[in-house]
C-alpha cells in the first residue's frame, strides 16, 4: 500500500492538476497511504502487531509472550479509534457520524482479530511449567515377532517399540490395529499391527516445548517416539495426552 501510494504521488506530477484524473490519482494515493500506515499500528491482527510479536518473541524467546504483547497493542489501537470517534462527536466535527461508523467497525475488526490470534496461540502453545517427562508414557521394547495378543496385554499404559531380530525398529504398536488383529488372529506377529517410525514422528526430549507442540500439531500421527540426545528411546508421547494438557485450565502466561 505504501508503494502504491508513493507511485500515485509521483504520478500526480505527470498529470494536469485541474482534471478528474488528477483527483482520482490523488484519492488513490491518500487511500493507500492511509491503509499502509494503519496496517503498521502495533497491534494484532495488523502487520504492525506481527512485528511487535516478532520483536518480543526474539527478546524473550517465547512466542506466547510476543502474542500477548501484540494483543494488548490491538486493544490499544481499538481504544484509540473509539476515542478519536468520540472526540469528533464532542467537537461537532462535520464527519462525526461517518467517523463514528468507520471507527466502530474497524475497532470491532481489530478486537475480533486479536482475540482470534490469542485463542490460536492458546491452542498451539506449550503450557508454562509443563515438562515433557510428565506427558510421555514409559516405553517397552518387544520383539517384532511377539504374538499380538501378548504385546497388546503388555502395552497397558505404555508405548511399545517393536524391534526386529536385526535390531531395527519395526515401529510402534498401534493399539487399535492390534485389538482388531488379536480378535481374529491372536498369535499373529505384533509387527503386523505396527505403525512405522518416521523421522517426523521422532521427538528429542531436549527440544523446546513449543517446537514439540508445533511438530505434533502438523504431523499426521497419533503417537510419537521420544528419544534422548543419544538416540535411546525415552518414552512415547500421544497426541491425545498433549491435547488434554494444552486444554487444561492454567494460570495466564
Amino acid at each position: 500500500s505504501l508503494l502504491l501510494g508513493a507511485f500515485c504521488g509521483l504520478l500526480l506530477f505527470a498529470v494536469p492538476p485541474d482534471g478528474a484524473v488528477w483527483l482520482l490519482i490523488a484519492e488513490c494515493a491518500v487511500a493507500n497511504f492511509a491503509v499502509g500506515l494503519f496496517n503498521l499500528l502495533p497491534g494484532l491482527p495488523l502487520d504492525g502487531g506481527r512485528l511487535v510479536r516478532a520483536g518480543v518473541w526474539a527478546a524473550t524467546g517465547t512466542r506466547a509472550k510476543g502474542t500477548k504483547a501484540a494483543v494488548v497493542g490491538g486493544g490499544l489501537v481499538a481504544a484509540g479509534l473509539l476515542v478519536w470517534a468520540l472526540w469528533g462527536l464532542a467537537a461537532g466535527s462535520e464527519d462525526r457520524w461517518l467517523r463514528l461508523g468507520v471507527c466502530v467497525v474497524t475497532a470491532w475488526f481489530v478486537v475480533a482479530g486479536a482475540r482470534a490470534e490469542l485463542a490460536a496461540e492458546t491452542r498451539r502453545g506449550w503450557p508454562e511449567g509443563l515438562l515433557l517427562s510428565e506427558l510421555v508414557r514409559p516405553v517397552l521394547q518387544l520383539p517384532a515377532e511377539s504374538p499380538v495378543a501378548d504385546a497388546l496385554a503388555a502395552s497397558a499404559g505404555r508405548g511399545v517399540v517393536l524391534v526386529r531380530a536385526d535390531g531395527v525398529a519395526a515401529g510402534l504398536l498401534d493399539e487399535a490395529a492390534a485389538e482388531r488383529l488379536a480378535a481374529s488372529s491372536p498369535l499373529s506377529p505384533a509387527e503386523f499391527a505396527a505403525e512405522p517410525i518416521r523421522a517426523e514422528t521422532v521427538l528429542l526430549a531436549s527440544e523446546p516445548g513449543e517446537e514439540i507442540a508445533e511438530r505434533v500439531r502438523e504431523t499426521p500421527a497419533w503417537q510419537f517416539l521420544v528419544v534422548d540426545d543419544e538416540g535411546r528411546p525415552a518414552g512415547v508421547l500421544r497426541r491425545e495426552d498433549l491435547r488434554a494438557a494444552i486444554a487444561r485450565p492454567r494460570r495466564p502466561l
